[in-house]
């Protein structure tokens, strides 16, 4: 990982990034080390502060999952933590709301950005930009319907044949 942020709180993020992400409950080590990789890397370029402030997070999620449920986040089903989560984002605590949100976003961010993880979504985004789609040029005009319709309401309009 880039500065160690997470390092440390990898085996503490899995199950946060299994609720927010269900694929990864049947994803390798090796692929949620790489996800968490990406998102320190991203990490590396914040304040220490904020970096401070994740580590506090992770552990308080952890915390406050044993205060409500007596259980660890890790004994509960993939079901019961999103839960779990979504009640504090949705909670009355706003640096926590905050905290949750971000947290999805950053991790998201390592998981999606992985460019098998886009692929297996159907995701054909490319970092080329439309030049990856070779003969397609979205500033190009579409050529007109051929015929005239009438839509729904009666007005005249162009309206494909398969729709009309």
């Amino acid at each position: 990982m880039a500065d160690g942020t997470l390092a440390p709180l990898q085996a503490r993020l899995r199950p946060i990034l299994e609720a927010f992400v269900p694929a990864v409950a049947h994803a390798t080590d090796a692929e949620v080390a790489a996800a968490l990789a990406r998102t320190d890397a991203r990490l590396a370029r914040e304040p220490a502060a904020l970096r401070r402030q994740l580590r506090v997070l992770v552990t308080a999620l952890h915390v406050l999952t044993f205060l409500f449920t007596l259980r660890t986040l890790r004994s509960l089903d993939i079901a019961a933590r999103a839960r779990f989560l979504l009640r504090v984002q949705d909670g009355p605590i706003g640096k926590l709301r905050l905290g949750v949100w971000g947290l999805r976003t950053l991790l998201f961010l390592g998981w999606y950005g992985n460019p098998q993880a886009g692929a297996a979504l159907g995701w054909r985004a490319s970092k080329y930009g439309w030049d990856a789609w070779t003969g397609v040029q979205p500033w190009a005009p579409l050529p007109p319907f051929e015929g005239r319709a009438r839509a729904s309401n009666g007005a005249p309009g162009h309206v494909p044949e398969d729709l009309a």
